[in-house]
């Protein structure tokens, strides 16, 4: 038997760990190795092991050791150590002094599928009270289905009906429209079927208001420390300049609360920012490496400065006596303040290696805490853990997970962890000279930004409704402050357009733009990359006669990621000779790719009009999209690498006239008989706005339908001209709108038509007051030059190309020429 012991071993048959909320997964796993390597009965009693001795064969009055046992054993250890090594270190206690794997294993089932009646009610009670809150669909079904599997591990099986109605009920609000048509089938429906339908509901709603995936860990912090005012939340931290708290330099060093001078964060780019160290060793610190950043002297640290105790009360500065107890005289870390309107605040603290809160009704869920660990603290002593939870940090911009909160009730404090914090969110905390912020770090978007008033970082205050009395002196008063929005300054004109962390500077005063970029390089971290050339993923080309938009590095990645480089090309991006319906084709096995594809192109018509329309199209079908509806977006793919060097063209020198050109498809949609309403608006010959959309309602005449499009269109133009108008542009004479439609044209300036038009009344009075009091002027023009007709409709090639360049829409290999490479 000695040679046939197989080595097991955690890292390679059981690579998940066995946490307090996997056991289901985890006992999976173990059987699974277990079953496979013909060892299961060392764990359930159907392998015993063999007598450790055996009578001599000469002498049967004496024993020797069994080699048998011997190798029973040896494996049965391997087993065990397995085990061992697949626990998280809080439960590998409970299993760490048990002599073979099925002592291990028995109380493995204790401790998690104890089938006591306390226990059921428990699994039942997490069902019913466990809302969704800020987690995902697929892990808000995972972790219901998790406990329904706990439920069944303790025989009491949960039906798919009781689990469907369990996970309806905390889905949350914006899951009401599904829910209830979910709760109205007449046929069950089942788990796999439900999580399939909430995940694309959740991806209908995250298109119109997308989010950020909180999951990638990161191993750099900023430290915070803050306090409260009655008008604003800070953070703060001591320094070595100042005497006063809340004070933190813009540029130079700050030291870490309680810790030697010597210990100093880095600087980054005008940032402050930390390296988190956590210190595992929880012995206590002695009074003699102990140093006060307030009084600059060694002994003691901050919290336990009489000065500070002082300076605070003369100031009427609320205090942290309950964080820094006694309990916490030498903190590993800075803790910070994060003070909400709430008798119960929370703590930012970056040695602490868990969130922690002293009352699990700030939770959003929680379950009692099956384990006997203890939260350790600086002084040696254990806190007991009650209950473990999910929680959440509502703040006036975004919403942070605490993902496994331990409840100690006898804490005084709720502490959060800022690894954890960011571990879980993938944020970073920055701080810069004048502000600071939290930022995703997977997008780099700004999450949470603070102000730094008067030398103090503030949190956004929580919104609450106000009464302001204001009269025409205080506005005058306010504008003479800081100036006006539209302000020009004599001759001198300067745009500034800020994205996220993208800025594009122009005007025409060369010595102001460049007194401009040092002033905000002063004040800000920022790098000046010369003239304008690539701007959120479109490349801009500058010649002689104007502006040249491309985007074809994007059109390669995509040709790349879809593997359409060797692809057929065509002329047109959709066929005019037949018409997409919802039910065409069998459905796509995994729609995933046609909506990746789908969101690709819609960023794309940003600079191609001329796939507007296909796009627009395709897009409608993202629920349920078929095997037809994929050959025609690879269509427009295929016309993109044919046309992968177009571009927008605009010209520096036109005329300072805006007119547009708007149309419809009436009835064009076959699957509900809506309209398609397409509009392109031009400032001289270069156009700047267009739009391909589907009506909101079915039109019951031609006329309907171009006036609800001319009615869209008016809405453009006076947004267009309004911002013109403020940009410092002055049109010489109103815009003007062309319209194929003779019925919609004439209704526009002659109100006897009113009376057969009702139905649209309120599109009716929009148009007709902007014809009348000048603003607006409606012409007719001969469907052979309706220059919106290619975004309503796939028209044939010779028709679609005599359009393209009147859209804007060029070939521009040569202007490309040079800046391409191969990629």
């Amino acid at each position: 038997m000695a040679n046939s012991i197989v080595l097991f071993n955690a890292p390679s048959h059981l690579p998940t760990k066995l946490t307090y909320t996997n056991f289901t997964v985890w006992r999976t796993q173990l059987y699974s190795g277990l079953i496979g390597h013909n060892l299961l009965g060392f764990i359930d009693g159907s392998t015993p092991p063999p007598p450790q001795s055996i009578p001599e064969s000469a002498n049967f009055t004496a024993e020797i050791p069994n080699p048998e046992y011997a190798s029973w054993h040896r494996q049965d250890q391997l087993i065990l150590n397995a085990m061992l090594g697949s626990c998280v270190e809080t439960i590998q206690p409970h299993i760490s002094t048990v002599s073979s794997s099925k002592e291990a294993w028995e109380r493995l089932l204790i401790l998690f599928a104890n089938k006591s009646r306390s226990r059921v009610m428990s699994l039942k009670e997490r069902l019913l009270n466990n809302p969704r809150g800020t987690r995902s669909i697929p892990e808000y079904l995972q972790q219901m289905r998790a406990i329904a599997d706990d439920l069944a591990l303790v025989d009491n099986p949960l039906s798919e009906d009781d689990l469907v109605l369990y996970i309806l009920a905390g889905i949350g609000p914006e899951f009401k429209e599904i829910a209830v048509a979910l709760r109205a089938r007449d046929t069950p429906i089942s788990f796999d079927e439900l999580y399939d339908k909430l995940g694309d509901y959740e991806l209908h709603l995250k298109k119109d208001d997308p989010t950020h995936s909180l999951s990638i860990a990161t191993a750099n912090y900023t430290h915070r420390h803050n306090r409260t005012s009655p008008q604003s939340q800070s953070l703060y931290g001591n320094t070595k300049t100042g005497r006063q708290p809340g004070y933190l330099p813009p540029r130079g060093n700050t030291s870490l609360l309680g810790r030697p001078p010597n210990q100093q964060p880095s600087h980054n780019n005008g940032s402050h920012t930390v390296s988190c160290q956590i210190n595992q060793s929880r012995t206590p610190t002695s009074k003699s490496s102990l140093y006060c950043r307030f009084c600059d002297r060694p002994g003691h640290a901050t919290n336990e400065c009489r000065k500070l105790a002082r300076f605070l009360r003369e100031n009427d500065v609320q205090t942290m006596h309950s964080v820094h107890s006694p309990q916490f005289t030498t903190p590993t870390a800075n803790a910070t303040t994060f003070h909400r309107n709430t008798s119960s605040p929370w703590l930012f603290d970056t040695g602490a290696s868990h969130h922690v809160t002293s009352d699990p009704a700030t939770l959003l869920s929680y379950s009692d805490y099956g384990g006997p660990d203890e939260i350790h603290i600086s002084d040696g002593s254990g806190l007991h853990i009650s209950h473990i939870g999910q929680g959440k940090l509502q703040t006036p911009h975004a919403t942070f997970a605490l993902h496994d909160v331990l409840c100690a009730p006898s804490i005084n404090q709720n502490l959060i962890s800022v690894a954890k914090f960011c571990n879980s969110n993938n944020v970073s905390l920055e701080f810069f000279p004048f502000y600071f912020v939290v930022k995703d770090l997977r997008t780099g978007a700004i999450l949470l930004r603070g102000e730094n008033v008067n030398d103090v970082y503030c949190l956004p205050s929580p919104p609450a409704p106000q009464a302001h009395a204001i009269s025409k002196s205080s506005l005058y008063d306010w504008h003479q402050r800081l100036g006006h929005p539209s302000f020009r300054k004599d001759d001198v004109i300067a745009y500034f357009l800020v994205y996220v962390d993208d800025i594009i500077l122009t005007g025409n005063n060369t010595t102001f733009l460049d007194s401009f970029v040092n002033t905000l390089d002063h004040r800000f971290s920022l790098k000046d990359l010369g003239p304008l050339h690539h701007f959120l993923g479109v490349e801009v080309i500058n010649t002689t006669d104007g502006l040249f938009l491309s985007q074809h590095l994007h059109i390669h990645d995509l040709l790349h990621t879809f593997s359409m480089t060797g692809a057929k090309e065509v002329n047109t991006p959709m066929c005019n000779t037949s018409t997409l319906t919802l039910q065409d084709g069998s459905s796509l096995v995994d729609p995933t790719p046609y909506r990746k594809l789908v969101g690709a192109l819609q960023y794309l018509s940003l600079t191609r009009p001329d796939v507007c329309f296909a796009v627009n199209r395709l897009s409608q079908f993202m629920h349920s999209p078929t095997e037809l509806h994929w050959t025609a977006l690879k269509r427009v793919l295929r016309y993109l690498k044919a046309t992968i060097h177009h571009g927008l063209y605009l010209r520096r020198r036109v005329p300072l006239t805006l007119h547009a050109f708007s149309d419809s498809d009436w009835g064009g949609d076959r699957d509900n008989g809506r309209s398609t309403t397409g509009y392109i608006l031009y400032l001289g010959s270069n156009p700047i706005s267009w739009k391909s959309s589907r009506q909101k309602s079915v039109s019951r005449s031609s006329s309907e339908a171009e006036y609800k499009a001319i009615a869209n269109s008016t809405a453009e133009i006076l947004w267009v001209t309004n911002l013109l108008y403020e940009l410092g542009l002055n049109l010489p004479r109103p815009p003007a709108l062309f319209c194929d439609n003779t019925g919609a044209t004439y209704l526009c300036a002659n109100p006897v038509f009113h009376s057969r038009m009702k139905h649209i009344a309120l599109d009716y009075h929009f148009v007709r007051e902007c014809v009348t009091n000048g603003t607006l002027r409606v012409h007719h023009v001969n469907s052979k030059d309706q220059l919106a007709d290619i975004l309503t409709k796939a028209i044939p090639r010779q028709q679609f190309h005599q359009l393209l360049s009147k859209i804007g829409v060029t070939n521009g290999a040569s202007i490309l020429r040079g800046r391409v490479k191969k990629r």
